[in-house]
């Protein structure tokens, strides 16, 4: 494993500056030795890997320890535990300073205080976005296939063809992008579980209301049986919806802020597809994305984004490549919570948001500053599975000895 290979190769020194060349590496496609060598073999495991284990993590950390004990550097290096788990180091380390650390980045702004570097938000390649619509497309097929064969209809290609209808329409409506999507189910049945509880058109009202207030242009999207005067709920009763609530329901229609999937359709589908979506007519050429120092008051992210609580468990969804699927939900997806509704009433009229995340959880380099401004080293942050979700395990090697 690429685990192994970089603790044998540390343990002899070969990522050092000083240490000899590796015979047969420059034919293989590598460099021969140094910070360098590291770095490359870190680059082909962050392509294949998205984190490692705690046990990973000490073999690496063990690595460099004998290292430095073997080559006699004369810096201190503690005695572990094989079974210890790594103490958190977040002191700033000196210039041309070996970091081998368990760290905690900062996690409203990516920065890591042990090697200065901010780790960054690693979105969707292009070429892994049109993988993912694909993907969507073929799981939105299956998915009407099955609710027909369960209710025993003949089955056909409408589900593909009404989500194909659907991106289309996105990519040639005109007037301003949607930089917000709502997941209407998730958010109208949010906290419900009461006796009085029901799929709530006013909470749905409320989260968009929020939404436009701070910056954003909303679509909801749920299905069409949702926007009937009466339905069948997912707790398995009948709900009618009163002369208000249909007035939400053809306000947000008539503005064009609703969008009513057909029946049979799976929803989630089309809300994690729009969130891909280019909006190629109203978005033009412009980032929608807004940046940390941004001054209107939005909070800093990819757009578009989708508001939902969904947890995303549907087993068919591990047909996305795990990367890819990683990549979708950090960036684009934002958690919520408010009080429940009691039909149109609130008594706290609050909403928290949890925000996609600043950075991305999987292996990256990016480069350090000394405290003369020179090139310090790339600091590779490593994903622990069983570590808290902002640790990481961070690794630079200096590309000079310091003295």
């Amino acid at each position: 494993t690429y685990v192994q290979l970089l603790s044998a190769l540390a343990e002899r020194g070969y990522f050092s500056n000083a240490s000899v060349p590796i015979e047969g590496a420059v034919e293989l496609g590598y460099s021969s030795c140094g910070p360098k060598l590291f770095d490359e073999l870190v680059q082909g495991m962050a392509e294949d890997v998205l984190e490692i284990t705690s046990a990973s993590a000490r073999r690496l950390y063990g690595a460099f320890e004998n290292a430095l004990r073997e080559q006699n550097t004369g810096k201190e290096v503690p005695d572990m535990h094989p079974l210890a788990p790594l103490p958190i180091e977040n002191d700033h380390a000196a210039d041309n300073e070996l970091i081998v650390s368990r760290t905690l980045v900062t996690k409203d702004t990516g920065a890591c205080p042990r090697s200065g570097a901010k780790l960054r938000l690693i979105n969707l390649e292009p070429e892994e976005r049109t993988e993912a619509c694909r993907t969507l497309l073929k799981l939105a097929e299956t998915a009407y296939r099955e609710w027909n064969e369960k209710w025993g209809r003949e089955t056909s290609d409408r589900a593909l063809v009404a989500l194909g209808e659907f991106a289309t329409w996105l990519d040639t409506r005109e007037g301003e992008p949607f930089t917000t999507f709502i997941d209407g189910p998730n958010v109208g049945y949010f906290m419900q579980n009461f006796d009085q509880g029901k799929f709530n058109i006013h909470q749905v009202n409320f989260m968009l209301n929020a939404l436009e207030n701070m910056g954003e242009n909303v679509l909801v999207i749920m299905p069409q049986k949702y926007a009937l005067q009466s339905f069948n709920t997912s707790a398995g009763g009948r709900q009618y919806l009163d002369k208000d609530e249909m007035t939400i329901v053809e306000k947000l229609s008539n503005a064009g802020k609703l969008y009513r999937v057909p029946q049979g359709c799976l929803d989630d589908y089309y809300w994690m597809l729009a969130s891909l979506s280019d909006q190629k007519t109203s978005r033009g050429d412009r980032n929608m994305d807004v940046e940390p120092e941004d001054g209107s008051g939005r909070w800093p992210g990819t757009r578009p984004m989708v508001v939902s609580n969904d947890q995303m468990r549907d087993h068919k969804l591990e047909l996305l490549a795990p990367r890819l699927f990683r990549r979708w939900y950090s960036c684009h997806l934002v958690n919520y919570n408010f009080t429940a509704f009691v039909n149109e009433e609130c008594v706290d009229r609050e909403i928290s948001f949890s925000t996609a995340d600043f950075f991305s959880r999987e292996i990256q380099g990016n480069p350090t500053t000394n405290s003369d401004g020179t090139n310090g080293g790339v600091a590779w942050h490593f994903p622990v599975s069983d570590w808290d979700m902002y640790e990481r395990l961070c690794i630079r090697i200096p590309n000079k000895v310091s003295r």
